[in-house]
């Protein structure tokens, strides 16, 4: 019979929550905040502000990183994400950042014509 280690008294109630793996336990939560280049106003337009969010949602999917809270400002980009544990907060910025950015050039030919 395999015995169950207890690792704190919540543990039980939030078990489902965790990320496990053979040599960890928890979860990885980060905060992130970006500016667009020079902080220009980017996304003063509600398309490019939706199309903003939609690239890094799909970003974010695609690499196991889910959004508990994301705001699309005008001139930056806030947010809190759960990150694999095996993921460094560096790495998942350096994803979202650059291929969101990629996403969105691709979908809006004339956002920087529009700013």
């Amino acid at each position: 019979m395999k015995q169950k280690l207890l690792v704190s008294e919540s543990y039980g109630k939030f078990e489902s929550k965790y990320e496990r793996g053979n040599h960890y336990v928890g979860v990885s939560m980060w905060e992130f905040e970006w500016c667009p280049k020079y902080r220009y106003k980017m996304f003063r337009k509600w398309k490019y502000k939706k199309m903003a969010e939609a690239c890094i949602r799909r970003v974010a999917s695609k690499h196991r990183i889910k959004w508990i809270e994301l705001d699309v400002q005008p001139e930056h980009v806030h947010g809190t994400a759960m990150i694999p544990m095996t993921m460094s907060p560096s790495q998942a910025l350096h994803k979202l950042k650059g291929i969101s950015a990629r996403l969105f050039f691709l979908n809006c030919l004339n956002a920087r014509k529009d700013i």
